[in-house]
């Protein structure tokens, strides 16, 4: 693509993609940045990124994000910066190339930075445990549960789908030439009916991987759910990162980096707690003092369970709060067991008290681990005995105001 200001090569491998044909315009859309972030001692005129975000929009195009560097043109005096090149791409090669990123090279006589479109995805190691919600509308499931909670079985919905489909699709075509016998016509009935069955299932598993919340229920535009996946998956995903001031894509320095990066965060220096000796404050009556230090009851902890939200992010258990209230009468007696052992022992074990941090972009295009924000996703348990707490302490803090 040749431009007013010079031109622009684009390479790629031709044992990938073959150019079947090009297409010339008399005029071309002018270099555009898509909001502020883009641009850095440059003007930014909204009128123009309005038009390129439409446009983006409209040709139904998804902008792929890109590592490395925040902006990719720079002025010649070295104080302007933007973000001008970039890679978008229509929906269907998004379909066939699913972990795409763009990541910079390095800047030489060019005052653009280079970019490269790669299709990779980072093996960071073995994927957590996880329930999903579509599993407890099973049938049968109850007694899956009662019999080895511990192991949930793996539906395997793709094959089955592929299988029915298949099925349905082939007497289908039969029925075109002749006439299918009754046995055929209710094996077509059948393989149709569980295949769009199971389609409406797996709708729902990837309306929870989306993490989509709709106003109205039974939105079941598979298509747009795997685009949101990917899109997630495509601003998520770290694949690399800016260490020491060198861009790094294997996994293992990655790890060890974001692991030293918040080991300093979480570290504690010293033990020195601020001493509460001759303060004067509200204090509590010795009724609310004695209500604080009962033993929670069966009918109060599912009381709270109940009041927590049931699909958020798991921890490292895999289970959600979903998964406590539908299996309570199974599970009750050993969780209240649970919940009163760290009530005496004023302690949660070492291993329920485990938690996942997970790095959520702060702004597109991030670049080191300043650039993400770190959020805990604890176990259900701890999230029970923290409603619990939040419950009593609500009906003390009026009077200590």
């Amino acid at each position: 693509m040749v431009g007013k200001s010079g031109g622009q090569m684009i390479i790629w491998d031709t044992n990938c993609f073959v150019a079947e044909d090009v297409i010339k315009f008399d005029s071309v859309l002018g270099i555009r940045v898509r909001d502020p972030s883009e641009r850095f001692n440059y003007e930014f005129i909204v009128c123009r990124a309005r038009r390129f975000n439409k446009f983006i929009i409209e040709c139904g195009l998804i902008d792929v994000p890109i590592r490395g560097r925040l902006f990719t043109r720079i002025s010649d005096d070295g104080t302007k910066f933007s973000k001008l090149d970039r890679f978008l791409v229509f929906e269907k090669f998004h379909q066939f190339w699913g972990n795409l990123a763009a990541v910079t090279l390095d800047r030489t006589s060019s005052d653009h930075v280079p970019i490269v479109l790669k299709d990779e995805r980072k093996d960071f190691g073995p994927k957590p445990f996880k329930v999903f919600d579509v599993w407890l509308d099973e049938d049968g499931v109850d007694q899956v549960i009662v019999d080895a909670w511990e192991k949930p079985t793996d539906s395997g919905i793709d094959k089955e789908i592929e299988i029915l489909k298949d099925k349905s699709l082939k007497l289908e075509l039969k029925a075109e030439t002749v006439v299918l016998n009754e046995a055929e016509l209710e094996s077509w009935k059948e393989s149709r009916s569980k295949w769009l069955e199971n389609e409406k299932i797996k709708a729902k598993m990837l309306k929870q991987k989306a993490q989509l919340k709709w106003n109205i229920e039974g939105d079941e535009n598979t298509s747009f759910f795997h685009s949101m996946i990917r899109n997630k998956y495509n601003r998520c995903n770290i694949c690399g990162l800016n260490i020491k001031g060198i861009w790094c894509e294997e996994p293992r320095d990655i790890k060890a980096e974001v692991f030293n990066h918040f080991k300093k965060i979480f570290d504690e220096p010293n033990n020195m707690r601020p001493s509460l000796e001759n303060l004067v404050y509200p204090s509590i009556t010795n009724d609310e003092a004695h209500d604080l230090e009962r033993a929670f009851s069966e009918s109060k902890i599912h009381e709270a369970i109940l009041d927590c939200g049931s699909s958020k992010a798991p921890g490292p258990d895999g289970f959600n709060l979903r998964f406590y209230k539908k299996f309570w009468e199974l599970l009750k007696e050993e969780l209240v067991d649970a919940i009163n052992w760290f009530w005496c022992n004023e302690e949660i074990s070492r291993g329920c008290n485990a938690s996942f941090v997970t790095l959520v972009p702060k702004k597109s295009g991030p670049v080191c681990l300043n650039d993400y924000r770190p959020i805990s996703l604890i176990e259900s348990y701890y999230k029970i005995i923290a409603k619990l707490l939040s419950i009593r302490l609500r009906k003390v803090l009026p009077s200590l105001m």
